[in-house]
């Protein structure tokens, strides 16, 4: 079972490398289309006459134009699953970010898209850098509790020390 910690962590790779899945999932989509374009059948045409041939068998060609054919065609499905597990992930956390107040969408934004620094972020904002960073880290346990679900990130993370009866 993963703690609360793990999912945060996760949250916050995944807000670093944004920009990388969506650049993954664009190259992903081209190699599709170039694999796709490759797996164009260009088999010869078997002849059939009485002169020897050295021993090679025509079908040799069809026979491995098939086969690379086959491979082209798990490479495709393969790389279709990974642009869908991006996807879907990328929606995910963009629904999540799209569902935060402007000024917390503001703050990933500018921490995670644009990649200011804690001391430009803290002075736009007119606060200390430490400030900004745990209200960074506040926004970011948001995001994984409404990406993982609410057992992923405690509501109340304090403890409550009473004596009973």
């Amino acid at each position: 079972m993963r703690e609360y910690n793990d999912y945060v962590i996760t949250t916050k790779q995944y807000l670093k490398n944004f920009h990388q899945f969506r650049t993954t999932v664009e190259n992903l989509k081209q190699m599709i289309e170039d694999t796709k374009q490759e797996c164009v059948p260009a088999a010869p045409i078997a002849s059939y006459s009485d002169m020897p041939r050295g021993g090679v068998s025509e079908l040799n060609a069809v026979e491995s134009n098939v086969s690379a054919n086959i491979m082209r065609k798990n490479n495709i499905l393969a790389m279709e699953r990974d642009v869908e597990h991006i996807e879907k992930l990328l929606d995910k956390l963009n629904r999540s970010i799209d569902s935060l107040s402007s000024e917390d969408k503001q703050l990933i934004e500018d921490v995670f898209v644009k990649c200011k620094s804690w001391r430009e972020v803290s002075e736009s904002r007119y606060i200390s850098e430490k400030w900004a960073r745990e209200k960074t880290n506040a926004v970011i346990k948001d995001i994984a509790r409404m990406m993982f679900g609410v057992y992923a990130v405690p509501q109340n993370e304090k403890f409550c020390f009473c004596t009973v009866g």
